[in-house]
């Protein structure tokens, strides 16, 4: 069975991928949970074309943060969390909380996977962190700070 993928789905494909797969994991595990759908051509045409913007618009997003990598290592991002008192945060910071609050604090629009961390941020204080995408490697600094 041809299926479609709609989203990323792990060890199997990425979003707009055409897959085959045995036809109950399709219909009872891509289908049922909206992962993906049969690949007619009407939804292969469709795929293809979203695809394809996709590409495009992280085209778009790797040429900016070339541009823009001496720009993003000077830039600051301050996170406030609840931690404990010996400045343990009670929850990690990971790549997509590092993303969005890039995104709202600076001009930056960077896709989670670029950030590089090893595991999540757990303690309060200033750290560096390491972007890469491609041939382009820069960081900005991160302040985590405790709430009162």
């Amino acid at each position: 069975m041809k299926i479609v993928l709609t989203k990323d789905v792990p060890k199997l494909g990425r979003r707009y991928e055409v897959k085959e797969v045995k036809p109950g994991y399709g219909r009872n595990f891509i289908i049922a949970r909206g992962l993906g759908m049969i690949a007619t051509k009407s939804a292969l045409a469709q795929a293809e074309l979203k695809r394809q913007r996709l590409e495009a618009a992280l085209a778009e997003k790797r040429e900016r943060l070339t541009k823009e990598a001496t720009e993003l290592s000077k830039a600051t991002v301050r996170l406030t969390r609840r931690a404990n008192e010996l400045g343990r945060l009670f929850d990690g910071i990971d790549q997509n909380d590092l993303a969005v609050a890039l995104r709202i604090q600076t001009t930056f629009d960077l896709e989670p996977d670029w950030i590089i961390l090893e595991r999540p941020i757990k303690k309060v204080g200033q750290h560096t962190i390491v972007v890469s995408h491609g041939e382009t490697k820069t960081s900005f600094k991160l302040i985590v700070e405790s709430e009162t």
